[in-house]
């Protein structure tokens, strides 16, 4: 059973109960698309080739260099309109202090909001059913609440598996910050015969910033465990 094929049976559902923090746009250039969710989701498929590009032994002299090898058109314009923003030197710098990690990679380039001293704690969670058969489709809530307003971070749900030969898996989804406020998130793992029986645990965590990271304004705010059996 591998982390890949495990991780795509995971599917995360957010429910927000309050109204988020506002998104910053691209309007200038790409009306109506989000620029944090878009740079990360840049940053996730591409930081690490650019980290590459901008330390290997011939560095790219300007942007349409830099950007010239990514993936497609969509992407390079992406690049393109990041790195222009920046500035070419401010851009490498950014790639090669962020890499790995995306969301402080888009921070850096003002792409997502960064909010000091955000902070929230989890109030529930719940597994329902606790147990169950191979196919038993198990449903992770919690909820959440946020006592001073974060910056962009993520929801993560981290499951380790009974057969400690095998990584654990996990699923998160992006949020640009919350306000002051309840929320709840919801997660779902759909099992099959590829899931091991045995009881299984879990992390549920609330993060500023990219979860298990230690940049600068990035910390776990809050967590709890959860559990459940696969007979």
């Amino acid at each position: 059973m591998s982390l890949i094929r495990l991780a795509a049976l995971v599917m995360l559902l957010a429910t927000i109960t309050s109204k988020p923090v506002t998104q910053l746009k691209l309007s200038k250039y790409l009306k109506g698309v989000d620029m944090c969710s878009t740079c990360v989701t840049f940053g996730n498929e591409n930081l690490s080739q650019l980290y590459q590009n901008v330390t290997g032994p011939t560095i790219p002299s300007n942007c349409t260099v830099l950007c010239k090898d990514l993936a497609d058109s969509l992407t390079y314009q992406i690049c393109i309109y990041l790195c222009s923003g920046a500035g070419f030197n401010p851009f490498i710098s950014d790639v090669q202090k962020a890499n790995p990690d995306p969301i402080y990679f888009c921070e850096l380039l003002n792409s997502c909001p960064t909010i000091v001293g955000g902070a929230a704690s989890i109030s529930n969670t719940y597994v329902v059913p606790t147990s169950g058969s191979v196919g038993t489709t198990f449903k992770v809530e919690m909820t959440f609440a946020v006592t001073n307003t974060t910056g962009t971070g993520q929801v993560k749900l981290t499951v380790n598996p009974p057969d400690t030969t095998l990584k654990p898996f996990s699923s998160s989804y992006l949020n640009e910050g919350f306000e002051i406020g309840s929320y709840s998130a919801k997660f779902e793992i759909k099992t099959n015969s590829s899931y091991p029986v045995g009881n299984y645990t879990g992390t549920l965590q609330v993060c500023s910033g990219t979860c298990g990271m230690t940049n600068p304004n990035e910390a776990t705010l809050s967590s709890a465990n959860v559990k459940f059996t696969i007979k």
